[in-house]
């Protein structure tokens, strides 16, 4: 196309913005600042951040360029959750804010069910390490407390699956275009029993054992019996993370295999996990996989600087033993540290390094669907390249304020967003 013909079609597209939309005195193109990405993390001891100060939304949002606010708590539980969400204005406001929504939730719920509300373990809640809550188990009343978590656990699974739905819910209505990233619910006691020898007695460790399987029907759905007791086997219908990947417009980061194990491996809290101390918070190698997993699970947060995680994984010191004996785990970081990070600037939404006609396009296609419910196909990045007028929202005005910076340009003026 020769230069005069370039320069009518830029100032006929700029005529359509203006017939379309008209200008007031107050429309005028002004400067934006271009706002980092915001992650927010939701939920419970899992994202609440390891010892050290490491926390897997602070590693997603230096992943993303971005800002990490952390709303996640010890000891938070789904109903918890529910009620921050429906009452605490500075939750709701996060939430509203953010770009991409890490949520951990649904194993205190277990935990409680199990142990703390149990009436058969009368002295557990002065205990202060796992070891020490199993040891307050008493042998003699082992078959009341399998009896007590077979009756209660099935209405505790309801009550988390429903809790949940309420969490999306609630994101939804005061966020509907963010990332929502779930983490599957692991065990919590997916532990390593070798270190237990002389510290807890083998009666008990077997009632454990009896324990992790109530659970894993918990989360997982399906049955179990008691292989030591009779008339002690638990059915689920829908397990904790069968209703967590049925959630609709969620990605699911599934934590819960590669905590567990394969076959032959030992269970990872101990390693993973303070739960020897009788709190999920995740290590600090433990922050790495969680933020590996949940940038995993969501194709629309490929584009973002595997550098971090590299950084991350490497601060640990835990790569070798990770990768000669967690091989699963390993390549969960390995695929995420792979990927280099896309440069936006305001009005590139296709990241090409030009603005033209096609990121006005996008931005109006996306508008389009999310107007009318359907989830943006644009990432976080590519959302924040789009907000041309800075207000945090997707709207017409936005294609607008690219296709007159594109017109200008093309007519042989000087672009600017002042």
């Amino acid at each position: 196309m020769k230069k005069t013909e370039k320069k009518c079609a830029a100032m006929a597209c700029a005529a359509v913005c203006v017939a379309i939309l008209p200008i007031s005195s107050d429309m005028t193109v002004s400067a934006v600042e271009l706002q980092p990405v915001q992650v927010l993390a939701l939920g419970d001891d899992c994202l609440a951040g390891a010892s050290d100060g490491t926390s897997a939304v602070e590693i997603v949002a230096d992943y993303l360029g971005g800002e990490a606010v952390n709303d996640a708590k010890v000891g938070t539980t789904t109903a918890d959750l529910v009620s921050s969400l429906t009452s605490d204005s500075t939750v709701q406001a996060h939430v509203a804010a953010a770009d991409v929504i890490l949520v951990s939730v649904g194993v205190n719920d277990l935990m409680e069910a199990v142990f703390y509300d149990n009436p058969y373990l009368t002295s557990v809640s002065s205990q202060t390490t796992l070891s020490g809550l199993i040891n307050a188990m008493p042998s003699s009343q082992a078959l009341n407390v399998t009896s007590y978590v077979i009756d209660v656990l099935p209405d505790t699974v309801e009550t988390i699956n429903a809790n949940l739905q309420q969490t999306v819910t609630l994101i939804r209505q005061k966020n509907p275009v963010a990332n929502i990233v779930i983490q599957t619910v692991p065990n919590p006691i997916a532990i390593d029993f070798d270190q237990w020898n002389g510290v807890v007695s083998d009666n008990r460790q077997a009632a454990t054992v009896e324990l992790y399987y109530y659970l894993n029907a918990c989360i997982l759905g399906g049955s179990y019996e008691s292989q030591y007791l009779k008339n002690s086997d638990l059915e689920i219908e829908t397990g904790i993370n069968q209703a967590i990947e049925n959630l609709d417009r969620v990605a699911v980061a599934d934590f819960y295999d590669a905590f567990v194990g394969a076959d032959g491996e030992d269970g990872l809290s101990f390693y993973l996990t303070d739960i020897a101390n009788l709190n999920m918070t995740f290590t600090p190698v433990g922050q790495v996989l969680l933020a590996a997993a949940a940038i995993g699970a969501d194709a629309q947060l490929g584009d973002g600087d595997g550098s971090v995680i590299t950084a991350a994984y490497d601060a640990t010191s835990e790569r070798s033993t990770l990768s000669s004996t967690r091989s699963a785990l390993h390549r969960m970081i390995t695929a995420v540290e792979s990927n280099t990070k896309v440069t936006y600037a305001l009005g590139d939404v296709d990241g090409n390094g030009a603005i033209d006609i096609q990121d006005a396009y996008q931005t109006l296609q996306v508008y389009s669907s999310m107007s009318v419910g359907f989830a943006p196909d644009f990432g976080p990045l590519q959302r924040r390249a789009a907000d041309a007028d800075g207000t945090g929202d997707l709207g017409i005005y936005d294609a607008y304020r690219i296709l007159l910076y594109y017109s200008t340009q093309a007519s042989g003026g000087t672009p600017s967003w002042e």
